[in-house]
C-alpha cells in the first residue's frame, strides 16, 4: 500500500500486477493499483497501444466497480482541447442495486472545466459536483437533467425556419456541450440528418471559411510534405476506428471546394456517432488540402485553404500515399473513408489502396449499395423479388464515380441472380454530357470503366437523345447522378409512366437544387405511379385532403455508411470487396417490413438507423467470412458456424456488434478531479 506508484515505472507495475494477486487484495489497493497502473504511461508521457478488452473488480458490499483496460491517459490527453467525446480508459461504472451511473476522471476544475465541450454540462450540473469541482457561482442557480436540456435545444431548433441558421445553432452547440448535442442528434436522428449533413452542410461548405470558429479533425496541406509522419501524433487520441477524408476536389454537387470539403467530412463523423454508434472520440474528419481550382476561393481573402492551383500527376499521388502511411502507423486499425475525390482520383485511388488498406468510397461504393437497395425496394412494391433484376431496364444519367459506381453494383447484382456480365451490361443506357455513350465514340476518348457500358455500333438505335431512348427502349428505371440540376422535364417524366406501370424514378444527385427532377414533378407525370427515391429529401405528394399520392423515398448513403464501417472496425477485414456492399444492400432491403412496400416506401424508417446499421454490419462481417476472412480471434472461433448453425451465428455477431461497452449512448457522468502526480507535477515544473 506504501509503494510509490506514482513513480514506478510501467514496466515495474505490471510486474507488481504479476507478482501479486491482486484479486486478494483490498478493494481500494486494487483501484489504486489499476489506476495508477494505467497512469504510469503519462510519466512518460507517451502513448501506449490500445486495448478494447474489459476487466471486472470483485464484489463489495454489494456494490462493484468495473474498469475499462484501454489506453492509458497521458496529460497530453487530458488537457488537450482536441479531445473529442467520453474516452473508455478513463470512465468507471459504478452500480448500487438496478442503478448504474458512469464515472469520469477530469483534471479539470472551474472554468476551465466549463470551457471543455466533452466535460461541460452546462447547467446539469449538479451541486455536489459544482462543489467539488470549483465551479459553484459560475452557474445559474438551476439544476438541470440532460432530458430538459435537449428538449429545449429542440424547442429552438424547431422554431427556426432558416436550416442553415439551425446548423450553425446545432455547430455552435457542438463547440460548448457534445453530450448534449449528440443527444439531440441520436434522439432526433432522422429530424436533424439533413441539418447536420445533406443538404443544409452544402451552405456551410460554400462559407466555411466565413463561418470558421473552432477547429475539429485534422488539417494536412501540400506545405506538410514529409512531415505527415509526425503530424498525426498531434491528435491526442491514441484510438481512432473512423478517418474520414476528403481532398475538396468535388464537394457533394458544389465542384471543387478545396478546404471547404472540411464541412462534409465533420457531418460525415456525426453519423458515424448516431448511425454507428462509434465513440467521438474514435472518429476523425480529415482534409488533404492541394489547393484548388475555383477561382472564386483563390481571388479572396477569407480563404483559408492554400491558395495555389491544385497538384496534379505524381505529386499528388505521392502526398496521398504519404497521409494513407502516416494514418496506418498511427492507427493500424481505422477504417478509411474517402469522401468527395473528383471522378478521376476517386477509382484510380481505391483501386490503389483496397487491398492494402481498409478502405472504401462512400461515393462510388456506398451510393451504388444504396441505390441497389432502393431497387429491391422497388421490385419488392411491384410484388418481386431480388431474382427479378436481370429483367430490368436501366437509364443512368451520368457516368462519373457514382453513376458508374452504381451501374456497376446494378450489373454485379444481375450476375449474382443468373445473368452473364455480358447480357447484364446490355440492359443499361448510360449518357454523359455528350449524350448517349455508344462505341461510335472516337477511339480513346471513353475511360475504360465508361467503356463497358458503351452501346455497340451494330446496335440498330435511331435514338440519340434522352426523350429518345425512353421512348424506343422502355426502360423500366430512370437513375440521375449527373449534379446538373432538372434536366428531367415533364416529357422525359411522362415517357418513364409510358414504360411500364410503375417505373423506377431515382433522382439521386445532391445537394436538392442539383436533383434531376423534384417529387411532385415526378408524380405529376405518372399519374402518383412512380416509385420515387432521391438523394436529397422531398416532401411526399398529398393530395388536398392530405392523403399521400406518392411517397418521396430518400436514398440516403446515411442507410449504408455506418454500418460499414462498424462491420469493418468490429470484423477488421482487408480488404473491404464489392461482394460485402452487395451484402450491405440486400441487409437494408430486407429492413423495409411488407407492409410498408405496399405503400410505396422502399427504405425503413431512419430513426432506427442504429438497428440498420446493426443489421448491415452483420452481414458485411458473415460476407467477409464466406471470402475466408477471420482477422480477430472471436471470428476465428465462429467459423464453424458459418456452415453448421448460421442462427447461432447472426446471434454471436450481433453480441460483438452490438457490445454496451464498446457503443456510445449520449448520457453525462459523474465527475471526479484527480490531479496531478508527483512525477507529472515534476515534468511540467
Amino acid at each position: 500500500e506504501n509503494f510509490d506508484l506514482c513513480f514506478a515505472s510501467h514496466a515495474q507495475t505490471s510486474q507488481l500486477q504479476r507478482d501479486i494477486n491482486v484479486n486478494m487484495l483490498p478493494r481500494r489497493i486494487q483501484r489504486v493499483i489499476r489506476l495508477v497502473s494505467r497512469s504510469s504511461g503519462s510519466c512518460r508521457n507517451q502513448y501506449s497501444v490500445p486495448c478494447r478488452d474489459f476487466s471486472a473488480l470483485p464484489q463489495s458490499d454489494g456494490e462493484w466497480v468495473s474498469a475499462v483496460a484501454s489506453s492509458p491517459t497521458t496529460a497530453k490527453e487530458a488537457e488537450s482541447d482536441e479531445y473529442r467525446g467520453v474516452n473508455p480508459s478513463n470512465d468507471f461504472s459504478e452500480r448500487k442495486g438496478d442503478h448504474c451511473r458512469k464515472i469520469s476522471v477530469t483534471r479539470k476544475l472551474g472554468k476551465d472545466l466549463l470551457n471543455d465541450p466533452y466535460l461541460n454540462k452546462g447547467t446539469a450540473f449538479p451541486g455536489h459536483e459544482r462543489e467539488r469541482l470549483h465551479i459553484r457561482g459560475l452557474l445559474p442557480a438551476a439544476e438541470m437533467s440532460l432530458t430538459s436540456q435537449y428538449r429545449g435545444v429542440m424547442a429552438k431548433i424547431r422554431a427556426e425556419p432558416n436550416p442553415f441558421k439551425k446548423w450553425l445553432y446545432l455547430t455552435g452547440l457542438q463547440d460548448r456541450n457534445e453530450t448534449l448535442f449528440y443527444k439531440c442528434l441520436c434522439s432526433h436522428v432522422a429530424e436533424l440528418a439533413p441539418i447536420v449533413y445533406t443538404p443544409t452542410v452544402a451552405l456551410a461548405c460554400l462559407n466555411y471559411s466565413s463561418i470558421f470558429r473552432r477547429p475539429r479533425g485534422m488539417f494536412f496541406s501540400a506545405r506538410d510534405r514529409h512531415q505527415m509522419a509526425s503530424m498525426v501524433y498531434n491528435w491526442p487520441v491514441n484510438e481512432v476506428e473512423v478517418v474520414v477524408v476528403t481532398d475538396g476536389s468535388r464537394v457533394l454537387g458544389l465542384g471543387d471546394l478545396g478546404l471547404h470539403g472540411m464541412g462534409v467530412v465533420m457531418g460525415k463523423v456525426d453519423l458515424y456517432v448516431a448511425g454507428g454508434g462509434f465513440y467521438p472520440a474514435r472518429t476523425l474528419p480529415c482534409v488533404i488540402d492541394v489547393g484548388t481550382n475555383n477561382p472564386q476561393l483563390l481571388g479572396s481573402e477569407e480563404y483559408l485553404g492554400v491558395q495555389r492551383k491544385r497538384i496534379e500527376g505524381k505529386g499528388y499521388l505521392d502526398l496521398v500515399d504519404e497521409f494513407m502511411d502516416a494514418v496506418k502507423l498511427r492507427w493500424p486499425k481505422a477504417v478509411i473513408q474517402f469522401e468527395d475525390f473528383e471522378t478521376k482520383h476517386a477509382e484510380m485511388l481505391l483501386k490503389r489502396y483496397r487491398n492494402h488498406f481498409r478502405v472504401f468510397n462512400d461515393d462510388i461504393q456506398g451510393t451504388a449499395a444504396t441505390a441497389l437497395a432502393a431497387v429491391y425496394g422497388a421490385l419488392g412494391v411491384r410484388g418481386k423479388g431480388p431474382e427479378a433484376i436481370p429483367r430490368e431496364k436501366f437509364v443512368v444519367c451520368g457516368a462519373g464515380s457514382a453513376g458508374l459506381g452504381v451501374a456497376n453494383a446494378l450489373v454485379r447484382a444481375m450476375v449474382k441472380h443468373g445473368a452473364s456480365e455480358a447480357a447484364a451490361r446490355q440492359q443499361f443506357y448510360v449518357f454523359d454530357h455528350h449524350g448517349l455513350i455508344t462505341a461510335a465514340r472516337p477511339p480513346g476518348s471513353l475511360a475504360p470503366s465508361v467503356a463497358t457500358f458503351a452501346r455497340p455500333k451494330g446496335e440498330r438505335l435511331s435514338a440519340s437523345s434522352l426523350l429518345e431512348v425512353i421512348e424506343e427502349v422502355k426502360p423500366t428505371a430512370l437513375i440521375g447522378l449527373t449534379g446538373a440540376g432538372k434536366m428531367w422535364g415533364a416529357d422525359v417524366l411522362a415517357a418513364m409512366g409510358r414504360s411500364c406501370d410503375r417505373p423506377m424514378i431515382f433522382p439521386m444527385s445532391n445537394p436538392t437544387d442539383r436533383a434531376e427532377c423534384t417529387a411532385l414533378e415526378a408524380a405529376e407525370a405518372t399519374q402518383n405511379r412512380a416509385i420515387f427515391a432521391s438523394g436529397s429529401p422531398f416532401e411526399d405528394v398529398l393530395d388536398a385532403a392530405g392523403n399521400r399520392l406518392m411517397k418521396a423515398n430518400q436514398s440516403n448513403n446515411f442507410y449504408i455508411f455506418p454500418g460499414v464501417g462498424l462491420g469493418a472496425a468490429a470484423g477488421q477485414i482487408l480488404p473491404i470487396s464489392d461482394e460485402q456492399l452487395l451484402a450491405a444492400a440486400e441487409a437494408l432491403a430486407a429492413c423495409t417490413p411488407p407492409e410498408a412496400l405496399k405503400e410505396g416506401i422502399i427504405f425503413p424508417p431512419l430513426q432506427n438507423i442504429r438497428q440498420i446499421s446493426s443489421k448491415v454490419a452483420m452481414a458485411v462481417i458473415k460476407q467477409s467470412m464466406r471470402e475466408g476472412q477471420a482477422n480477430t480471434p472471436a471470428l476465428k472461433k465462429l467459423m464453424p458456424l458459418l456452415h453448421t448453425d448460421e442462427a447461432q451465428l447472426d446471434l454471436s455477431l450481433q453480441m460483438i456488434i452490438s457490445d454496451p461497452n464498446q457503443t456510445f449512448i449520449p448520457d453525462y457522468s459523474s465527475l471526479v478531479y484527480r490531479g496531478l502526480g508527483r512525477a507529472e507535477t515534476h515534468m511540467n515544473r
